[in-house]
């Protein structure tokens, strides 16, 4: 079974993550494609695939690489996660400034207030 940690180790390196974001917008096409879209050896790209094949995100199905159901829900994790830390990171120096208002007198009932001014929508507040 995969873990939590082994997927995102596998992610941390750039070209993996890479792979297997390519393969779901391929969505079959040949390793070929995949090769000079990346610019990887066969030796980097067989090393990565076995990576994500092990992790059960991928599989091969005749000649074409395709997400599993598996991998199909990581993918989307990891789209959610990536438009969660844009927000946030959009968002940077209203937390700033929420974290300099804990260092102050401000009663909390005006620092609540204060904070959903900061922000339009309550779901880009993150606790």
């Amino acid at each position: 079974m995969t873990t939590a940690q082994e997927i995102m180790k596998l992610f941390t390196d750039k070209k993996t993550l890479q792979i297997f974001n390519t393969i779901a917008k391929l969505n079959g096409d040949d390793r070929i494609i995949l090769l000079s879209a990346l610019g990887l050896t066969n030796k980097r790209f067989y090393t990565r695939i076995h990576l994500l094949k092990y992790a059960g995100l991928v599989k091969k199905i005749d000649r074409y690489y395709h997400l599993t159901a598996f991998g199909k829900c990581i993918l989307k994790i990891t789209c959610d996660a990536e438009l969660q830390m844009t927000i946030a990171i959009k968002n940077y120096y209203n937390y700033v400034v929420i974290d300099s208002m804990s260092k102050t007198d401000i009663p909390e009932q005006e620092q609540q207030k204060i904070q959903d001014d900061l922000f339009a929508k309550k779901e880009m507040l993150l606790a």
